[in-house]
């Protein structure tokens, strides 16, 4: 949920640069809802397959991006304006996802519930593992069609690469480092 502000002003179609974490790679995010409870947001957003080498590429390729198609669809804990780089609006025409029937509950979140962030993408595009999360947090349960061919698994990660990415104490903490690569 965002605070409804002047400098907070957003707009569904809005497009942003999302710059992937761990790598140099940027990826686009739309707000496809905007539903307004009580001065605050409840940000729907649909995330893409685009991969671009810099915000630039992502910036002058925008026209050329289809987004009848997202990824994922949901309403998560960020503030575009804050966090990511707005590059321009795009009519909201999804082909793959219904939002009329999935925007639900009081606060007109997608699906009834309020989406972290975390690690979504990084999950998607093979710099985090897969399987990072299980059950209800699995990435398997958010997006919409065929897994990507470019995942990587938990057993695919050693130590070192583990510990770079900041994910030591989360594989720990689930106890399974067993799962890791012994390189």
């Amino acid at each position: 949920m965002i605070k409804i502000t002047k400098k907070n002003k957003l707009e569904v179609g809005q497009v942003f640069a999302v710059k992937i974490a761990h790598i140099d790679k940027w990826t686009i995010a739309q707000i496809c809802c905007l539903p307004e409870t009580d001065g605050y947001y409840a940000i729907g957003i649909g995330l893409f397959d685009v991969i671009e080498a810099s915000l630039q590429s992502v910036q002058f390729n925008l026209d050329t991006y289809n987004l009848e198609k997202p990824i994922i669809v949901g309403t998560f804990d960020v503030n575009p304006k804050k966090d990511w780089t707005l590059i321009g609006s795009k009519h909201v025409c999804y082909k793959n996802f219904d939002l009329e029937k999935s925007i639900t509950g009081t606060w007109g979140w997608i699906n009834n519930t309020e989406s972290g962030f975390w690690g979504i993408l990084e999950i998607y595009f093979g710099v985090y593992p897969w399987d990072l999360f299980v059950g209800k947090s699995s990435i398997e349960n958010k997006i919409i069609g065929e897994r990507p061919s470019n995942i990587r698994l938990l057993k695919g990660f050693d130590l070192t690469e583990i510990t770079n990415l900041g994910l030591l104490g989360t594989i720990k903490h689930a106890n399974r480092l067993d799962e890791l690569n012994e390189k």
